[in-house]
């Protein structure tokens, strides 16, 4: 369904390691 699920991941991770730096 998705073009690309590993770049959804990568947000995800990248917002979750925003929220655990600060």
């Amino acid at each position: 369904e998705n073009g690309n699920p590993a770049r959804d991941r990568a947000e995800i991770y990248s917002r979750a390691s925003c929220t655990l730096v600060g």
